[in-house]
């Protein structure tokens, strides 16, 4: 078959992981694939398939999604498929623009072929709005909740669950005095260092991460403790993480690591910034899967993270989870708040907190947990199920409509 795979390409985010967990998958069974690249600019790559960058000179770099040129490259390729890796809010902004595309070429006297057309959604709050989405011929999410909450805001098609993984031949362990002499200031070396890993948008809540920690150190005089806060910034989307750790009086308490959106830094550096925390956690309202968690896993870190969303359900007992008593309306972009999160309760993320602080017990029982987990959650795994959906739904004989499938 001929695949058009939208998404991210060819750079350090967890999207561009799926992308290239599926496309590799589907390359090797033979399929013809090309990508169309979000965030990719054009340089060379080692991918055995051609990826085209969302970006274009003649649109002044607007286009960033790609949902311009979708179509065109779907009707000049004649591709059987197109897959969209994307938020669930943007893939109407696809559809629109294949129906314009197509009505354009129609009066021009061109029949343009409608390919199968699968979403893979990240869905990381409730309250989604799934009717559009009903245009789609089938979507996949990260975890079985996420296909429930589409459902629950009008989306009656069917879906299927294709978890994501970790690559364990870098996200392993480091030795800790190497990992912290390569990510932490000197000073740090001998103390209790709590990490987040992720992009500084509003659902990451970062704000509760900076008072929750604050507090736990306040409440009990603890004076050895260290919050590491690796975040990319992404403009008017984030919180002034500067400003409030300043208003929570952290001071040299807290380290800002902002690494470019798009860029970040290397995985492999980055299993070593996983590996000089004590212990992981974040305070997300919401995630479609949370996948710093799973690497922070893989590498040997005790987790601590919210009963909600995507990481309500696939940690399982590999982390300990807050309960969210809780909501807040999440802003999935600027103007569009709209989407519900979970807000992680603070006295109990304390009370673990420092239970992770005064026991070795505590924390080698959830680092057990979560490299148990992480072992069972492979990209090869997650490339199989998307080749097996990819497959299925361009089948000339399609099996019945089901509410739910969870591979």
């Amino acid at each position: 078959m001929k695949i058009l795979f939208v998404g991210d390409a060819c750079v350090s985010t967890g999207f561009a992981r799926c992308t290239h967990a599926a496309c590799d998958a589907l390359h090797a069974a033979g399929h013809d694939v090309r990508v169309l690249g979000m965030n990719y600019h054009g340089d060379p790559h080692g991918y055995p398939y051609p990826i085209h960058p969302c970006f274009q000179p003649s649109d002044g770099g607007r286009d960033y999604m790609g949902a311009g040129r979708m179509p065109l490259l779907a009707h000049r390729y004649d591709v059987d498929c197109v897959v969209m890796l994307n938020d669930p809010w943007n893939i109407p902004a696809y559809l629109d623009a294949f129906r314009g595309y197509t009505d354009r070429m129609l009066e021009h006297g061109v029949t343009v072929k409608r390919p199968r057309m699968i979403g893979w959604l990240a869905v990381d709050g409730a309250n989604q709005k799934g009717e559009r989405l009903n245009e789609l011929d089938h979507v996949v999410t990260w975890v079985d909740w996420a296909g429930h909450e589409l459902k629950r805001g009008g989306y009656n098609g069917r879906w299927t669950v294709a978890p994501l993984g970790v690559d364990q031949s870098l996200f392993v362990p480091r030795p800790r005095e190497e990992a912290r002499k390569r990510a932490l200031p000197p000073e740090w070396a001998d103390k209790f260092v709590v990490g987040v890993v992720g992009r500084n948008q509003m659902r990451k809540r970062l704000d509760l991460t900076m008072k929750y920690f604050s507090h736990w150190i306040d409440s009990m005089d603890i004076t050895d403790a260290r919050l590491f806060l690796h975040s990319a910034p992404t403009g008017e989307e984030g919180s002034d993480i500067r400003s409030l750790a300043h208003y929570y009086g952290l001071g040299n308490r807290v380290l800002l690591c902002e690494p470019p959106v798009g860029i970040g830094v290397d995985e492999k550096m980055l299993s070593y910034v996983y590996s000089s925390f004590d212990v992981y956690a974040t305070m997300s309202q919401g995630e479609g899967w949370g996948l710093p968690t799973l690497e922070a896993m893989s590498c040997g870190v005790p987790c601590i993270v919210p009963d909600w969303s995507g990481l309500g359900g696939w940690v399982m007992d590999a982390a300990v989870k807050i309960p969210c008593p809780t909501t807040a309306l999440t802003a999935p972009m600027n103007g569009m708040m709209h989407t519900i999160g979970g807000v992680p309760d603070e006295r109990t993320f304390i009370e673990e907190l420092d239970a992770m602080y005064r026991s070795e017990v505590h924390r080698r029982t959830y680092i057990s947990r979560g490299l148990l987990r992480a072992r069972e959650l492979t990209w090869s795994s997650t490339g199989s199920i998307m080749q097996s959906v990819v497959e299925r739904v361009c089948a000339p004989a399609v099996a019945p409509a089901v509410a739910s499938e969870v591979a």
